[in-house]
């Protein structure tokens, strides 16, 4: 039997999955009184409750999640000022990997690095009062002239792409050129799920946009080999 959570007394979060639609959170959280039926695997918690380190205290985890099955379910807990950002892009490869579904569930702090892999869920859960924190990179640079010249024109780019891979359609155009302008981005939980929601209608409409162009070009090539016999 799957397991059940008691109702609460009022609602302190805010749910949503990838499509916009009712997810799998509906079903974990029912009440004890309530029946259902779902067939899935092991469910797998992770907390990420302190600063994100250093890759090699997560290869337990990146194992876990990279062989977990598709009826397996991941959920990542999220309280976390940021932290390593090599560590948030392993995170962000292993969680693509994964064929499980995957849950993160914002349970106070989501800033920094941790907002990248938040981003990488398939369905979400934040309580009411939830805090995010979107900046640019901060480091440094250590060696001669031109090599710490050559580190922060490569970084700057290197970030630039990772911002803009992960963020577009959460962010808009003006907010990323600002992200690269080291202007700090504030949301708390009820701009977050908008913004969720919007992506998700935005990528929705991507996506028939593609199969349109798809059929259009299937078309025009079935036309033209015709043509050539």
């Amino acid at each position: 039997m799957p397991p059940t959570k008691q109702h609460m007394k009022k609602n302190t979060s805010q749910k949503l999955s990838k499509n916009g639609g009712p997810g799998l959170l509906d079903i974990l959280n029912k009440g004890p009184h309530e029946s259902f039926s779902y067939d899935y695997g092991t469910v797998r918690t992770y907390y990420l409750s302190d600063e994100i380190g250093d890759p090699a205290d997560y290869i337990d985890w990146f194992h876990e999640i990279r062989n977990a099955h598709d009826s397996d379910v991941i959920k990542i807990n999220i309280n976390s000022p940021g932290g390593n950002l090599f560590t948030a892009i392993q995170f962000m490869q292993a969680l693509s990997e994964t064929n499980a579904h995957i849950i993160v569930s914002v349970e106070g702090a989501c800033m920094s690095a941790a907002t990248l892999i938040f981003l990488c869920a398939d369905e979400w859960e934040l309580t009411n009062n939830a805090l995010f924190l979107i900046h640019n990179y901060s480091g440094g640079a250590i060696g001669k002239g031109n090599e710490m010249y050559s580190d922060i024109v490569n970084k700057k780019a290197w970030t630039e792409k990772i911002f803009r891979d992960s963020y577009t359609d959460f962010l808009t155009e003006k907010e990323l050129e600002d992200l690269g302008n080291d202007k700090d981005l504030w949301l708390n939980t009820d701009q977050v799920m908008e913004r969720l929601r919007n992506r998700s209608k935005i990528r929705e409409k991507k996506r028939n946009a593609a199969k349109a162009k798809e059929g259009k070009g299937q078309k025009k090539l079935k036309k033209e080999i015709e043509e050539d016999l």
